[in-house]
């Protein structure tokens, strides 16, 4: 009495779950030096799927006829866990180093925009010292000129400049050439004041403000140059 070797067990494709006996005979008996190895999977008579690497090798009579295959399973379930927890964790540490990027990204940006933020309001501030204080300090101190309380006028401006001055010197780095008096100038040329506003604001000349425009252009290596000072300065402003 023959026996089908599937009647015994059931080997089917691991992707596609198609039944590949009849291909494993096949191919094991197209020729006397025939033989098959791959990996399957094997369903007991329990219908519990196992992994395993399989071979298969003809064997034949004295007449080269096949007449019965010797088929050897080697059990690689446990491995086969191991791979899919390896590619699983891979999968989420991909998952997690995505997260990590989009979230470092935003950060940038929150960073970016508080430090944006934070530059404005200093430089608003600063602003309003050079337009709305330190010019009024001054016209106070030439019509005090000759007052018991203008020690304490001047104190009261350096401590106005003490308090300012961490704000003029972050937006000012790339003027660092410049005096106060010259950044004051370029300030204020900067928020759009021209010329004559300039010298109310500060309480000079015409002609002091044009010599600081001067000096200005010429600290930033752009006098007589085709360069609108004021587009320049903004150029700074990041």
């Amino acid at each position: 009495m023959s026996i089908h070797v599937a009647e015994v067990c059931n080997i089917v494709d691991e992707k596609t779950h198609a039944t590949i006996m009849n291909e494993l005979m096949e191919v094991t008996g197209r020729d006397a030096g025939a033989s098959f190895s791959g990996s399957a999977i094997l369903i007991n008579k329990n219908g519990r799927e196992i992994f395993i690497d399989e071979m298969a090798s003809p064997i034949r009579n004295g007449d080269g006829v096949m007449s019965g295959v010797v088929l050897v399973f080697r059990d690689i379930t446990e491995r086969k866990r191991m791979e899919e927890a390896i590619l699983e964790s891979e999968k989420k540490l991909r998952e997690q180093s995505e997260e990590l990027m989009e979230s470092n990204t935003a950060l940038k940006v929150l960073l970016k925009q508080n430090e944006n933020e934070k530059r404005l309001m200093e430089e608003k501030i600063l602003s309003n010292v050079n337009k709305l204080i330190l010019p009024y300090i001054e016209r106070l101190k030439r019509r005090m000129a000759m007052s018991d309380d203008l020690p304490y006028l001047n104190i009261l401006e350096e401590n106005v400049k003490e308090i300012v001055s961490p704000f003029s010197i972050r937006m000012s780095s790339a003027f660092i050439c410049l005096t106060p008096k010259e950044l004051q100038v370029a300030n204020l040329i900067k928020e759009g004041r021209e010329n004559k506003e300039v010298a109310e604001l500060l309480n000079m000349s015409l002609e002091t403000v044009k010599t600081h425009r001067q000096n200005i252009r010429k600290k930033l290596n752009i006098y007589a140059k085709k360069v609108h000072l004021r587009t320049y300065l903004l150029s700074f402003k990041e």
